[in-house]
Parts: structure tokens; sequence; C-alpha cells
């Protein structure tokens, strides 16, 4: 891991998210399709580091659907609230593969039983 862009990394999504959610309720439904024109090609052989990566996804994001908005009238997809938003960093941040309580204790379901011996 990179992480002496971690930082940095984690200001610039900070900041996007204030910038999004803030003018959510003004905001077009769709921007900027074509924002996405600065995604795709060719992947390079060597990575640019996390900072570059994410400024390039960044530069696409006026292409998003604000569908949490309350401009946004077509599907039920539902909105982001603070918990939410919260439990999705927090998921992202912690990693874990969940399928087993071996790989994370966290996996709802997976727990063994206690021992009755």
């Amino acid at each position: 891991m990179e992480r002496d862009e971690l930082e940095g990394v984690i200001a610039a999504v900070v900041e996007e998210a204030r910038s999004y959610l803030g003018d959510l309720d003004e905001a077009p439904v769709l921007e900027d399709a074509g924002a996405v024109s600065g995604l795709g090609g060719v992947l390079p052989d060597e990575g640019s580091g996390a900072g570059t990566a994410l400024a390039e996804l960044l530069a696409a994001s006026p292409a998003a659907t604000r569908s949490a908005g309350p401009r946004f009238f077509h599907f039920v997809t539902g909105g982001v609230t603070p918990a939410a938003l919260g439990a999705d960093w927090l998921t992202t941040l912690l990693d874990q593969n969940s399928f087993s309580w071996i790989s994370s204790p966290l996996a709802p379901g997976s727990r063994p039983s206690p021992s009755t011996g």
C-alpha cells in the first residue's frame, strides 16, 4: 500500500463528498455525461499512483447520476444517509473477506458454535 499517498487521497475524497452532497439538492440529475471521456483506454504497464488514479475518477464524477438527490424521479434506488455513508466507508477501510469466521469474525452467522465438551 502506498501509505504516503493515503492522507491526500482521503482528503480529496472528503472534499469531493462535501461538494457533491452540498450541491445535491440543486444540481441537475445528469451534469456532464461527457466527463467519462477521460476514462478507459489501454491500461498502463505500471501504475501512476493512488493520487493520479483518484484524480482521474474525480474528473469523471460529474457524469455520475445524482440518484440520491430530490430531483431524480426514475427509479427508487435510495439515498445516502450519514450512517450509510460512514458504514460504507468503514466497510471499505476494514476490507474484510467475510465468507467465514476464520477470515473475519465480523461475518454474520458464521461464528463457530460454543464447545460443549
